[in-house]
């Protein structure tokens, strides 16, 4: 029985889609799920501190005055 030869870059991106998809049907995420959704929570917690900052900066120049 002869090695199997190297498979090409296509061949293993496209065998590594179709496990990545047969994993999350399974209900497992990936590490680059994973890794959005703890981006898309930063991004979030950044959103409100930004509102929160806008609104000490109202109040400060309403105290200022």
């Amino acid at each position: 029985p002869f090695p199997s030869p190297p498979l090409s870059r296509s061949r293993r991106q496209s065998r590594a889609r179709a496990e990545a998809a047969r994993r999350e049907a399974a209900g497992h995420t990936t590490a680059v799920e994973t890794l959005r959704a703890r981006l898309e929570a930063v991004r979030q917690a950044l959103e409100r501190l930004d509102a929160q900052r806008q609104q000490l900066r109202l109040r400060a120049g309403r105290l200022d005055q």
